[in-house]
């Protein structure tokens, strides 16, 4: 078994770095896509695009690494049984479970890696990129002339912006935070004040108009300053994917003490598990499928993986969605679709070793 072993693990590994190399790159052409659309309309520099790709990667790896597994498994025991290399192996008397030994111990380095990824460097990544693209993106905002643009509350139109996206005329802005405020001005201008992560908006030459307690103030100006907040600093500033795991859990106690939704929060908490143990359930039906003499080699067994690989996404999104609708605990939601594939996954590998070990006797 040894020399066995060692080429099964040696075919799968190479396969699975081809598959996750064709995957990143896929993946990247596609966000590449979108930088080239922010170089063009928004101001980004090019020299910024290698360290956002960069920074991208993480959140992509975190479901590559599982998906690619899962191929690389089923694309090499699939061209081995379309070989007849797997029967020569049962007609020496290795059973599936002596083929599928070494597999599971090998299971351990992609399920690792995807665990550092989700626990460490994924909030990492996103956290760095966030802050990369406020740097970049023009001073980290963007305003698009002649449309309702969303500033964290606010709601401001522009009739004309300038390429630079700093100077505007024909504004008009909403703000319903504190009561009604609406303002009008003919110019304005934009900047950022980095250190307390706001956007500064100067208006020329309008009007404001206040509804407090029934009563409407009107005020004229010609100068008037309106601080914008960017995002918040500290947790409650950041989202879910920008936080460590112990950060999320704090964010949940703090949330449930209040008497707020904590179904969305433990889900994102779950999933940091759920996407690396994913890879078990998918080692035990790419062995019990791959195993199986079958024409079509490994191009059946990339197909094979992707219809593994939708059931899972379906299961994955039926089971966020009746957790996040507290139809039932949000813990038995995320872990749904491991559950049902590892179930199945059992079965179907007992019955597969069955069926070799009934043939060898």
């Amino acid at each position: 078994m040894n020399i066995i072993t060692r080429f099964i693990i040696g075919e799968i590994f190479k396969t699975f770095l081809l598959v996750i190399l064709i995957l990143i790159t896929v993946s990247l052409i596609g966000r590449l896509l979108v930088l080239v659309n922010m170089v063009l309309n928004r101001g980004v520099n090019l020299s910024a695009i290698p360290s956002l790709l960069l920074l991208s990667l993480p959140s992509l790896l975190i479901y590559m690494v599982p998906v690619a597994h899962l191929l690389s498994v089923l694309i090499v025991l699939s061209r081995l049984s379309t070989d007849r290399e797997i029967i020569a192996m049962k007609s020496s008397g290795i059973s599936t479970m002596d083929i599928a030994r070494p597999i599971f111990l090998y299971s351990i380095l992609p399920l690792t890696l995807t665990l550092l990824l989700t626990i460490f460097i994924f909030p990492w990544g996103n956290r760095n990129l966030k802050e990369r693209l406020q740097e970049v993106v023009r001073g980290g905002f963007s305003i698009r002339e002649r449309a309702f643009n969303d500033l964290q509350g606010m709601v401001l139109y522009a009739e004309r912006v300038s390429p630079s996206c700093r100077e505007l005329s024909g504004i008009f802005l909403s703000d319903e935070k504190d009561g009604l405020r609406i303002i009008v001005a003919d110019k304005g201008r934009l900047f950022v004040d980095k250190e307390s992560r706001r956007m500064v908006l100067i208006l020329k030459d309008g009007r404001m108009y206040n509804e407090k307690e029934g009563k409407i103030r009107d005020m004229k100006f010609s100068e008037y300053a309106l601080s914008l907040e960017i995002g918040r600093g500290g947790v409650e500033g950041r989202s879910n994917r920008e936080l460590t795991i112990m950060e999320l859990y704090k964010k949940i106690e703090e949330r449930a003490r209040k008497g707020e939704d904590t179904a969305p929060h433990i889900i994102d908490l779950h999933k940091r598990f759920v996407l690396p143990f994913s890879i078990l359930p998918f080692t035990m039906l790419a062995i019990s499928l791959g195993v199986h003499h079958r024409r079509g080699g490994g191009l059946k067994g990339f197909f094979i993986g992707l219809g593994i690989l939708l059931i899972y996404y379906l299961l994955s999104t039926l089971g966020e969605f009746l957790g996040e609708e507290g139809k039932i605990h949000p813990v038995i939601a995320v872990w749904l679709s491991n559950t049902v594939m590892t179930v199945i996954g059992v079965f179907l590998l007992y019955h597969t070793h069955r069926e070799s070990y009934t043939r060898l006797a």
